[in-house]
Order: C-alpha cells, then structure tokens, then sequence
C-alpha cells in the first residue's frame, strides 16, 4: 500500500518536471522570435546563439525591469491599428493582431511577446 509521502513526492516530481518543460518552452519561444528577426534583418545567426542572448537579457532583467517590459508591450499591442494586416491572435491574452509575436517552436501557435515573457 503507497503511503501519502509517495503522493507528495510524485506531486514534487511532476511539479519539478512541469516548470523544467515551461522553462524550455520559454527558451524556444525566444530562440524563434529572435531568429525570426534576426532573418528578416539580414543577420545571420544560430538558435544556439538566439538562446545565449536571451539567457543573457532574462539575467540581466529585475523582476521590476521585465514588468515594465510587459507592461510596455501590452500598451503598444492595445494602441496598434494592425487588424487588417494580419490575423494572429495572442493563445493567451487574446489581443487580435500583436505588434511583436513570438511562435512556439514545437506547434507553431503564436503568442504575443508580452506573453511569451511572462512564461517561466
């Protein structure tokens, strides 16, 4: 018979490994974003190298830095007239047509860069 420590420690582990799977979500979100405009500015890069800075920008940002960063893009997201260019509604916050989108690597569903820095 399992004893109610087994249960917490399986709740721990899946807990672990779900933040784990949220953290290399966040890092493809960015790599893609990244290498997408890296692309369209002519800039040859790597995803090996899109990640290295990304880690490097989420360090260098405080919790305060990186809310006004949201806060930010949510603004200009609100502000944009961009409904008729394209349709890519934010899976998250549902904003129509956000200005500065980031893609899921795996699915492709897109999200716009206010979410994708709020995921961990």
């Amino acid at each position: 018979m399992d004893s109610p420590c087994d249960d917490d420690s399986n709740d721990m582990s899946a807990l672990a490994n779900g933040e784990e799977a949220m953290a290399r979500l966040h890092s493809y979100l960015f790599v893609m974003f990244h290498s997408t405009l890296m692309f369209k500015l002519g800039v040859n890069t790597t995803f090996l190298k899109a990640d290295e800075t990304y880690r490097e920008y989420r360090a260098g940002l405080s919790d305060s830095e990186k809310k006004k960063k949201i806060a930010a893009l949510r603004e200009i997201n609100k502000q944009s007239n961009r409904s008729s260019s394209y349709s890519r509604e934010c899976g998250v916050c549902f904003t129509n047509s956000p200005v500065n989108r980031a893609v899921l690597g795996g699915c492709g569903h897109t999200l716009c860069l206010a979410c994708a820095l709020t995921l961990e």
